[in-house]
């Protein structure tokens, strides 16, 4: 056991001798080994290390890289060389990159965990290097399903794939045209997934700028030099620094579960291999509780959730007419309590200041309708809007008076009323002279802007303060 490691490690190590190409493409299911560390480099808190062999990918032709550790310490990154000086300790550099290829890139770690779990290197000492097994698989599958539905799209239907995203939760292929006929969902899944069925070799091989012409190639990329192919038995080549699976059987199945017009153009999401299976296996969980639930076979489904929803509509509506009702005889209890609105000495009609608790912004228009039909006057009201996080009260100012040009009324436009009381407690909204609504983020701001609102309405009737209101 080499000295770096602690002595701490009781498994079997595989020893690679070295290749002409990257381990990651000769052994793709390689997922531990013993290399030699040829150098260390710091990057600013971050170290590049140099091994031979290097079992990781570092994330090319579009696919994520590996998740993995040298020793015990967890990779963070990929970066390129930055001298020739490293470039020349890599006996595998020179298959990687070509003249306007992508660059060779290396594992970076954490500077700090390694100097003090390894505090002592010497060049050509070995550690053990692993690879998440599961995250490498995945995107192998997601690699090889996304050839596979692109070479589809090109063959069956004329189509060129722009670009490629493979995310966390599907991969996405791009395509140049804005539309695709009808029924091509359908088409794409049955033939790849035929595919799929008669298990075609997956090949990978090398050739020089000279046989570019000699083979036809699905794309060819803008560059010099050997180009890697990636050859799916009698359906596809193309040029691609990915990895991989060896066979289309172990792919297992294609999706395609939707699509987005995006800059012109159409964005398919797919779902491959062992996403594929957890989604049917979750939505098939989905589908058994639902059958259970509805009393109901699988076809009956749309048909009892329609029945559901206009259920509901027609008690939502039914709900709202019974509690506009409520505030409609409310409203006359509420009045009784609500105080003289005075402007320059005179009654103008009542002040209304209500807090409903929580509720529903229906509730405002419903309240608003019942005050304003039967009196004259000015209405503030506030809620905390139903279902919503946080303590945000949503506020509704209205009123009905005569605002005309030269009369003291003129004062009661809202929008100038709410301006300052805002400002200064935060809150937001707009409307017109007789109507403005909107929203403060705490109970405090709106304890806030009703003084300041009611302290306003003091000063305009040139009366002591209003009594307090329900």
């Amino acid at each position: 056991m080499c000295s770096c490691l602690g002595g701490d490690l009781r498994i079997p190590l595989w020893i690679v001798k070295n290749v002409n190409q990257a381990l990651y493409y000769e052994r793709p299911d390689l997922y531990e080994i013993e290399a030699k560390i040829l150098s260390i480099h710091p990057r600013d808190d971050k170290a590049l290390i140099v091994l031979d062999p290097s079992p990781f990918f570092p994330g090319k032709g579009g696919q994520p890289g590996d998740i993995g550790w040298i020793g015990n310490i967890p990779i963070v990154g990929y970066a390129p060389a930055e001298s020739q000086k490293i470039r020349a300790m890599d006996p595998n550099f020179y298959s990687e990159e070509s003249e306007e290829s992508e660059p060779t890139l290396y594992p970076l770690v954490d500077a700090k965990s390694w100097t003090k779990t390894y505090p002592t290197f010497r060049e050509g000492t070995k550690v053990v290097c692993r690879l998440d097994a599961k995250h490498r698989q995945e995107y192998r599958e997601q690699h090889t399903g996304q050839h596979l539905v692109s070479a589809l799209l090109k063959n069956l239907l004329k189509v060129d794939t722009v670009s490629v995203h493979f995310g966390e939760q599907t991969t996405t292929i791009e395509v140049s045209q804005e539309s695709l006929p009808d029924g091509y969902r359908t088409l794409i899944q049955e033939e790849a997934n035929r595919k799929i069925l008669e298990n075609p070799l997956v090949r990978t091989y090398w050739i020089n700028e000279d046989e570019y012409e000699t083979i036809s190639l699905r794309r060819v990329p803008r560059t010099k030099g050997p180009l890697r192919v990636v050859e799916i038995e009698g359906v596809d080549k193309t040029a691609c620094s990915g990895i991989h699976l060896d066979r289309l059987a172990p792919l297992r199945l294609v999706l395609i579960l939707g699509e987005e017009r995006i800059r012109g153009r159409l964005r398919l999401h797919l779902l491959l291999g062992e996403r594929a299976i957890r989604r049917l296996e979750r939505d098939e969980d989905i589908l058994s509780s639902l059958r259970s639930l509805c009393t109901a076979g699988t076809e009956e489904l749309p048909h009892v959730v329609r029945g559901l929803q206009e259920d509901i509509r027609s008690l939502t509506l039914r709900y709202s007419s019974l509690k506009k009702e409520y505030y409609f005889l409310k409203m006359k209890e509420w009045l009784q309590a609500g105080k003289e609105l005075v402007v320059a000495g005179q009654r103008r009609g009542t002040f209304l200041c209500l807090e409903l608790g929580e509720g529903e912004m229906e509730d405002l228009r419903f309240l608003e309708e019942a005050f304003l039909n039967r009196n004259q006057g000015m209405l503030l009201l506030g809620l905390v809007p139903k279902g919503k996080e946080g303590d945000r009260v949503a506020f509704l100012g209205t009123h009905n008076l005569p605002l005309i040009e030269g009369n003291p009324m003129v004062r009661l436009d809202l929008r100038e009323v709410f301006r300052a009381p805002l400002k200064i407690h935060g809150g937001k909204g707009g409307g017109n002279a007789h109507r403005f609504q909107g929203s403060v983020p705490s109970r405090e701001g709106w304890e806030g802007i009703k003084g300041e609102i009611e302290s306003f309405l003091h000063r305009l009737a040139g009366h002591p303060p209003l009594g307090k209101n329900p």
